[in-house]
């Protein structure tokens, strides 16, 4: 030691006395630099320049000077700073700032160009807990925005901390969450309670939102719940996650099982109250494998051997039942539809000794004819008074001409075959009544009171289609009556089912009544064929009585607007018009008088007759039949005058007393139909009424279907009182909902209301119409 000490005393004063010799013999700065370049371009010398190039530093150098600077910033740097306080190029310091972390076996690490050291990081751990011990939880997402850091850099000194300098517990479902046990330990306190008292599905969003609970801890908490069995239930899975409760389940199948056994159906609504909206997933279930699905709920076999055994038993007694009164009523139309077909794939043999009729009743076949037999001695006294009226002459002698055009058209039909396309074509006839010898159609009459239907109340063409087919003209009320008493002899059945198997066996009653009636009618042909022959003088008269009743209905239609009295006209010429047309051609054609052919006649049937005319009365009756297509009467009169003298056919003229006797008739007649009206035909009931109060009102008769009622009832209401009028509109309004209703899917209740109310109505507007009087 004493001789390195003196070697040191050497080189001092040795350094002292270079200080003391001349200048010529001291380096200069510069050449200081040239040595040093020098040094450094031969590979003897290794600098790093700093950034104003004044100062040289050696690499190893630079690598302790940053980690004192790591030191002093507290273990954490970055690059920039490191450049800014060593006066260093960037680069420089991204070289060695990255040689030292690699070189420190870990202590230091390199982050997002930063230096951290360990001694940080443990820092960081500590401030880290303090604020999970302060909050309860944290997210590695804020902790890494609060302190710049990345993620997975904050989430691995978590990690590697937890259990010693962190206290707290990281979230199982999410990686970069992390909670204080006690916190845990407080919502799952909470979440074991909630769990416990619901009894019913809820969605986990619902219980989140309702509770105030953290989702993420939620969904750890139920999920170990759920594992260990302190909470019973499930968890569905999808969008809307649902929890389940046990209780909930178990119930919900008691019920099913239950329902199921006593009423051998489960209603789809139903189930979907009870939190089943997959009805079919029930088969997988035991028990319920044989269920057959239909369009409300679902049957098992117990329903079904509950149909069979009520069909085998109507079968057996040769009845008719109502399926509604044997299967549960929540079944509809539909439903039934599809059972009775299972019954029939089931039952072959059966299938055919039965009629379903409205996907409802159950007619057995021989039920059918049961009741036809014993109407056989009514339908021959009916036949006979028929004879007598001469109710079977129009019916035949129609279908005789319709087989004779056929027969001159060249039809390639023998005679046989026509008779028998001519029995199918009546067997499809519409149920028809007469009212004071006119003969309509119930169908018609209940459609000619529908606003706005095209064709509503055309009476012309109700008789033009009823001459052309001898089934339309047939009342059959009375044995219709008699065929009901056979249906439900108790009468303890509603009338709509009475109603609905009479309608199915009405077309059988027809045809066979049309079979006794044509024998009667060959035999009475063959005997008094003088006797059905209309005379000369009945037709004039009818021409008179036509041409007085169409100038005073022309004489009323002068009392309306222009738009009513156009329509009016219309349907007069279509109607009264066209009839007096079809008289007049009568007594001009004596092939049909020799005949008996009957007035109305078919436009085809009517064209034909004119064209067998010699040519000027054929020009005259072809320019008289153009005007029925016009919309007013006055070329219709002209071409009658004209058709008349050519005819030679004399004209009775009205005069003041005989068109008040007319009107008197023409009021007595709508009394008479009126008061033999059924009083269950409301629209009919109405149309009589206003036809009458139309009358007394304005002194005159008009000629109206009904579907000029709204019509005619808008032009009365200045002539009326106003209570009268807006009773008929009450009526009015009432029976186009009650036609509504019967179509549409009314409820009962509604239909019920409408119908009391009507009977309230209608006997009220009846005496009005026959007792009105104006006012002075």
């Amino acid at each position: 030691m004493a001789s390195d000490w003196e070697e040191v005393k050497r080189l001092a004063a040795d350094f002292q006395l270079s200080q003391t010799v001349a200048t010529l013999q001291r380096l200069s700065e510069r050449n200081c630099i040239e040595i040093v370049k020098k040094l450094v371009n031969l590979n003897l010398l290794d600098v790093i320049y700093t950034a104003d190039g004044k100062e040289y530093i050696t690499p190893d150098h630079l690598m302790r000077e940053i980690q004192d600077e790591l030191i002093v910033s507290n273990g954490r740097i970055t690059f920039v700073d490191l450049a800014n306080n060593l006066n260093v190029d960037y680069s420089h310091i991204d070289v060695k700032a990255k040689e030292v972390a690699r070189s420190s076996s870990g202590y230091i690490s390199f982050v997002n160009e930063e230096l951290i050291s360990r001694d940080y990081k443990e820092q960081l751990a500590v401030e880290i807990n303090e604020k999970l011990q302060k909050k309860g939880v944290l997210d590695v997402s804020e902790l890494a925005k609060n302190y710049s850091l990345p993620t997975d850099f904050i989430h691995q000194i978590i990690v590697s901390h937890l259990g010693s300098t962190i206290d707290g517990v990281q979230d199982v479902n999410n990686q970069s969450t992390f909670f204080t046990r006690n916190y845990i330990d407080q919502y799952k306190a909470k979440i074991t309670g909630v769990l416990s008292a619901i009894t019913r599905p809820l969605v986990v969003s619902q219980i989140v939102s309702r509770y105030r609970f953290p989702e993420r801890i939620f969904n750890s908490v139920l999920d170990d719940l759920l594992k260990t069995g302190r909470i019973n239930g499930q968890l569905t899975t999808g969008l809307n996650r649902t929890f389940i409760p046990s209780i909930y389940s178990s119930t919900q199948k008691e019920w099913i099982e239950s329902f199921y056994k006593h009423n051998g159906c489960l209603e789809y609504d139903a189930l979907a109250r009870i939190g089943i909206s997959e009805p079919k997933a029930l088969k997988k279930r035991q028990g319920f494998e044989d269920l057959i699905f239909l369009s409300t709920c679902c049957v098992g076999t117990s329903i079904i051997l509950q149909l069979e055994g009520a069909v085998d038993d109507c079968l057996a007694d040769k009845s008719w039942m109502n399926l509604t009164d044997v299967l549960p009523s929540i079944l509809n139309d539909d439903d039934l539809k599809i059972l009775i077909d299972e019954y029939k794939a089931r039952n072959e043999s059966e299938a055919n000794k039965f009629t379903l009729l409205n996907n409802t009743l159950i007619v057995s076949n021989e039920f059918a004819s049961s009741c036809l037999e014993p109407l056989s001695d009514l339908m021959r006294e009916k036949a006979e008074k028929d004879l007598k009226d001469g109710v079977l002459f129009k019916i035949f002698v129609a279908a005789n001409q319709a087989f004779k055009d056929k027969a001159a058209a060249g039809d390639s039909k023998s005679a046989a075959a026509v008779r028998k396309d001519e029995r199918k074509r009546r067997s499809g006839a519409t149920k028809t009544f007469s009212t004071q010898g006119r003969e309509v159609k119930t169908k018609a009459v209940k459609k000619k009171y529908r606003a706005n239907q095209k064709g509503a109340g055309d009476e012309s063409g109700s008789e033009d289609e009823s001459s052309n087919d001898p089934g339309l003209s047939i009342d059959l009320t009375s044995l219709i009556n008699v065929l009901k008493t056979k249906i439900d002899p108790s009468g303890e059945h509603d009338a709509e089912t009475v109603e609905t198997i009479s309608d199915f066996l009405i077309e059988p009653l027809r045809a066979a009544y049309l079979e006794i009636a044509r024998q009667l009618f060959n035999e009475s042909m063959n005997k008094e064929t003088s006797s059905i022959k209309k005379t000369v003088t009945d037709v004039q008269n009818t021409i008179n009585n036509l041409h007085g009743n169409i100038l005073i209905y022309e004489k009323g239609l002068k009392t309306l607007d222009d738009e009513l009295r156009i329509s009016l006209s219309k349907y007069l010429l279509k109607s009264l018009c066209s009839e007096l047309v079809d008289n007049i051609l009568f007594l001009v054609d004596q092939e049909r008088q020799r005949s008996g052919q009957p007035m109305g006649t078919s436009n085809e049937g009517r064209q034909k007759i004119i064209n067998k005319l010699d040519s000027k009365l054929r020009e005259n009756f072809n320019k008289l039949v153009a005007t029925l297509n016009d919309s007013t009467l006055d070329n219709f009169f002209t071409e009658l005058d004209n058709t008349l003298e050519a005819c030679d056919i004399m004209i009775k003229k009205v005069d003041k007393k005989r068109e008040a006797i007319m009107i008197s008739e023409l009021r007595q007649n709508l009394i008479v139909t009126l008061n033999e009206t059924d009083s269950l035909d409301y629209p009919l009931i109405l149309h009589l009424c206003v036809l009458l109060i139309f009358g007394s009102a304005k002194q005159i008769m008009v000629h109206a279907s009904g579907k000029f009622v709204p019509q005619l009832l808008t032009a009365l209401k200045s002539s009326l009182p106003l209570e009268t009028h807006q009773l008929f509109r009450e009526c009015e309004d009432l029976i186009v909902r009650r036609l509504k209703a019967q179509k549409d899917d009314t409820s009962e209740e509604e239909k019920e209301q409408i119908e009391n109310r009507l009977k309230d109505l209608l006997p009220k507007v009846k005496e009005i119409a026959l007792n009105y009087k104006p006012s002075k």
